[in-house]
């Protein structure tokens, strides 16, 4: 009885023994600590950079001429074509010259006729100068003689003046650019009647140089005027401030020029004071009337760290970058396929340190601007 309880016993313990056995070996290995992640690190570069202000208007010609005739007609041909580059004295419009012809050729032979007559009068002016002097003749027929010499003269004048008036009305007949740019489209047919200073026939705008005017808050003003002031802005070798202009479709500021006019006196409206550009159009790409943006210097120039727009964290009210212990500037990893933008501070960097178990993190926020 015995040996058959403790051959039972014996068995129950051998099959414990594999049950244990079998758990433990189903059971899974703890899982090992994850991969460091890859990342990336950015060294900060200290480069000379400025600060801008940029602000928003519109081209506008330096000259807008809109044309129209000095004497009244009929249209009798228009040889321009609509849109051209112009020259000054190019023939745009022609007023019928016929009536105008018969006129200046009439006020040349009126002058001829005066000129014959005051060559008249003074051989007779001459003729009775010397009677008078030995007294053939009375005072009354000298001063008679005299005054139609002078009334001759007169004439002459007045119809030289006719024949310069006629002159002129004949060449207005003549309607050609003022200026060199690019002409409008024409406003008037070939057959129309013109009124002399009121019909508009056309526009003709230059095209090089160019004006942006753009409106700068009282601000702005004052600190432009300071640094003007001061001479602390990049110049041209004339003293005028440098200035860049960006037009709609265009993400950099490549047309160049210069401010060269501000109002005396701001918009009490709107607070705000006008300020114009003048750039450079040699090509004639920019055109009157677009809308642009002009950036003009905020600063002088200065050293400063460029940063990785990516390596920049946030913490509330905050900016800071992570340290990479190995190196003595601090960056703050990233995806790689992260931004490249650049940030720029005026302050150094402090890292974060820990202390008492706590990350004090005792960073100095820095000024950003768009690198």
């Amino acid at each position: 009885m015995q040996h058959t309880k403790a051959a039972y016993v014996g068995r129950l313990l051998s099959a414990l023994t594999g049950l244990i056995s079998l758990v433990a070996c189903n059971q899974a290995a703890p899982p090992g600590s994850p991969p460091p992640p890859t990342v990336t690190v950015s060294k900060p570069e200290e480069k000379l950079v400025e600060n801008w202000s940029e602000f928003t208007g519109r081209t506008a010609a330096v000259n807008f001429v809109n044309v129209t005739p000095r004497v009244s007609g009929y249209i009798v041909d228009i040889p321009f074509k609509e849109g051209d580059l112009v020259h000054q004295g190019d023939l745009l419009f022609q007023i019928d010259p016929r009536p105008y012809q018969d006129a200046y050729d009439q006020a040349v032979g009126q002058l001829q006729r005066a000129q014959a007559s005051q060559k008249l009068q003074d051989i007779t002016f001459e003729r009775q100068e010397r009677l008078q002097s030995t007294g053939v003749i009375a005072k009354e027929d000298y001063d008679t003689a005299l005054a139609n010499k002078n009334t001759a003269a007169a004439d002459v004048i007045a119809s030289q003046a006719a024949v310069n008036a006629a002159k002129l009305n004949l060449e207005f007949t003549h309607v050609t650019s003022p200026i060199d740019g690019r002409v409008s489209r024409q406003l008037v047919n070939i057959g129309n009647l013109v009124q002399a200073d009121s019909t508009r026939l056309t526009t003709v705008v230059s095209i090089d140089p160019i004006y942006a005017y753009f409106s700068m808050d009282e601000l702005a003003a004052l600190n432009y005027q300071r640094l003007t002031h001061d001479h602390k802005l990049v110049s041209d070798p004339e003293g005028k401030v440098l200035a860049y202009l960006q037009l709609q479709d265009e993400t950099q500021f490549p047309h160049e020029g210069t401010i060269d006019f501000s109002d005396n006196a701001l918009d009490t409206s709107t607070g705000t004071l006008l300020v114009r550009g003048t750039f450079a159009n040699r090509n004639g790409f920019l055109t009157p009337g677009s809308f642009v943006r002009v950036r003009l210097p905020s600063g002088p120039k200065y050293n400063a760290l460029l940063i990785a727009d990516r390596a920049i964290g946030s913490d509330q009210d905050q900016s800071f970058v992570l340290r990479n212990r190995r190196q003595k500037y601090c960056s703050l990893a990233s995806r790689q396929n992260g931004s490249t933008d650049r940030r720029i501070t005026r302050s150094h960097l402090w890292a974060a340190t820990g202390r008492r178990g706590r990350d004090q993190r005792n960073y100095k926020s820095p000024a950003r601007y768009p690198g």
